[in-house]
C-alpha cells in the first residue's frame, strides 16, 4: 500500500530521494541538469511530499512559490523499481491538493522531452504545454506545462470569473452572444473596456489565469454579463495592485457593483504579496466615488485629474 506524507525539505527521506534524482538527471541530460541545478536547490523549496511503500521511501515531489497565485512543481521522482504503480500520480495529486489549500490557482513545471511517460502523466492530469520559462528558456531538451484550476468568486447575486485566453479570444473577436452559458446585451462591453482589451490580453498571455487581471461579473438570476472588475497586473515590489470596475447602466444603483467588488478585494488582500489596493476615478464621477468610499477606500492624492484612493491590508499584530 502506498501512503503519501507531507514533509519539510529537511526530511531525511526526501533528501535521499533527491540525491537519487540528481544522479538520474546527470546520466540522462547533464547539460540541462547543470543549467537548472541553481533553481532546484532544496533551500528554494517550500513544501515537499514523500511516498512510502511498506514503510520505505519510494518517491518524492515538491512545490515552491514562483509568483503570486503560482507555484512550480519540482523534484518529482519515483524509484525505478517502484514505477508503473501509480506512485507519481499519487504524489502529483497530493501536491495539487496542497497547492489548492495554499490558495494557488496555477501550477507550472518543466521536464525533459526524452521522458514520454512523464509527459503523458502530466497531460493526463490536465497540464497543457506552454513556452519554456525561467531556467528552461534556453534548453531545447526541456518542455514546460501549466495547469489552472477553476477560479470563481460567488456572492449572493453574482458570480465572478477571471478571463483566460479562451475568454479573451472570444472578447477580442467581438464577444459571442453566448459564452459558456453566459449572455450579454448591447450595454456591455462599454467602449472604454473594449479599448482596454489589448492590455488584458497581454497580461493573460504573460501571466496566465492568475486572477490579477480582468474578471467578468455575472448576474446569477439571468446568467447575464453585467459588468467587469479586476486588477491591472500583479503586485509590485511594495505590494501595491490597482483595481478598476464597472457595471452596465441597467444594473447600477442596485448594489451589484459593491457586492461583486467586495468579493474581489477580499480575494486580492488574501494574497501575502498584496499590501495595498489602489483605485482611481474621475472627479466628476460621483457614483464611483460613493462606491469607492463604501468599499472602505481612503483618499490618497490626485493625479492627472483623477482621484486616487487606497485600501490598506490590516496586518495581524
Amino acid at each position: 500500500m502506498i501512503t503519501i506524507k507531507r514533509v519539510n525539505p529537511e526530511n531525511e527521506d526526501f533528501q535521499k530521494l533527491v540525491f537519487l534524482l540528481d544522479n538520474c538527471l546527470d546520466e540522462s541530460d547533464k547539460t540541462a541538469h547543470c543549467t537548472c541545478e541553481p533553481f532546484n536547490r532544496i533551500d528554494t523549496i517550500n513544501y515537499a511530499v514523500v511516498a512510502y511503500s511498506a514503510g520505505e521511501a519510494v518517491g518524492c515531489g515538491a512545490i515552491c512559490a514562483y509568483s503570486p497565485g503560482t507555484m512550480e512543481i519540482k523534484r518529482m521522482f519515483v524509484r525505478e523499481d517502484q514505477r508503473r504503480k501509480g506512485v507519481a500520480s499519487m504524489l502529483l495529486d497530493e501536491l495539487e491538493r496542497w497547492a489548492k489549500e495554499l490558495n494557488v490557482t496555477r501550477r507550472m513545471l518543466g521536464t525533459g522531452e526524452k521522458l514520454p511517460e512523464v509527459i503523458n502523466l502530466y497531460q493526463k492530469k490536465g497540464y497543457v504545454r506552454i513556452p519554456n520559462y525561467g531556467p528552461y528558456e534556453c534548453l531545447g531538451s526541456s518542455v514546460c506545462f501549466e495547469k489552472n484550476i477553476d477560479m470563481k468568486l460567488i456572492t449572493g447575486r453574482t458570480i465572478l470569473i477571471p478571463i483566460d485566453l479562451e475568454i479573451m479570444n472570444a472578447l477580442s473577436g467581438g464577444v459571442p452572444k453566448q459564452w459558456a452559458g453566459y449572455g450579454y446585451n448591447e450595454e456591455w462591453p462599454e467602449d472604454d473596456l473594449k479599448e482596454a482589451f489589448p492590455v488584458f490580453e497581454e497580461l493573460v498571455k504573460k501571466n496566465g489565469k492568475d486572477g490579477f487581471n480582468l474578471w467578468l461579473v455575472i448576474e446569477k438570476e439571468s446568467n447575464l454579463i453585467i459588468g467587469s472588475a479586476g486588477y491591472t497586473g500583479r503586485p509590485d515590489n511594495e505590494g501595491n495592485v490597482e483595481t478598476g470596475f464597472g457595471i452596465i447602466p441597467s444594473r447600477r444603483g442596485k448594489g451589484f457593483c459593491r457586492e461583486s467588488v467586495e468579493a474581489l478585494l477580499k480575494w486580492g488582500l488574501s494574497h501575502d504579496d498584496v499590501n495595498r489596493i489602489i483605485a482611481r476615478c474621475d472627479k466628476s464621477n460621483i457614483a464611483s466615488r460613493k462606491t469607492i468610499l463604501k468599499l472602505g477606500f481612503e483618499y490618497l492624492t490626485e493625479e492627472d485629474d483623477l482621484l486616487v484612493w487606497k485600501l490598506e491590508k490590516k496586518h495581524k499584530p
